[in-house]
């Protein structure tokens, strides 16, 4: 196995991994958030904006999953009628909109980080609103690397779906 497989394994088990506990967190928060609500007919004021903060984690993230293993959102109206030297085009220069269209969304995500840097807005527990909003220019931009590498290398083979 090559230095860069090795790598690339690691870096595929580290997203995972984050992926995994995020989406974990966000069960046990619901399900704790349940039961204080049925028996204790209270609450975590913070827990709907936790919530709502790792929902969005866990979109952008699975989405950076999705690039990575060629099972993202994907419009192929005349794929299966062309050859596979078009196809091969097609797929470049579908990857090279894709990344330009993340870029775009992670500089935009980078100006609303900033922002509410400024601001200084609290979202849940003393954690800050931008720590919520890191993941739009994070997510967006390691998307764009991963279409922006498509371009050159091509896409990852198309896994069948489950």
């Amino acid at each position: 196995m090559s230095p860069g497989q090795r790598i690339a394994g690691a870096l595929r088990r580290a997203e995972d991994a984050l992926l995994g506990g995020l989406l974990l967190g966000l069960v046990l928060l619901s399900s704790v958030q349940i039961f204080r609500r049925a028996l204790f007919h209270e609450g975590w004021i913070g827990a709907e904006a936790a919530g709502r903060g790792l929902v969005l984690w866990i979109a952008l993230l699975g989405a950076l999953a999705a690039t990575r293993e060629g099972r993202h959102v994907r419009i192929d109206l005349a794929a299966h009628r062309l050859g596979s030297v078009a196809q091969a085009v097609l797929d470049r220069l579908a990857a090279a909109l894709a990344s330009a269209f993340c870029a775009v969304m992670g500089w935009l995500g980078w100006q609303l980080l900033l922002l509410e840097q400024e601001m200084g807005e609290v979202a849940f527990a003393g954690v800050p609103a931008w720590w919520i909003s890191a993941v739009i220019p994070l997510g967006f931009g390691f998307m764009a690397l991963r279409f922006a590498l498509q371009v050159f290398f091509g896409p990852p083979p198309r896994r069948p779906h489950p």
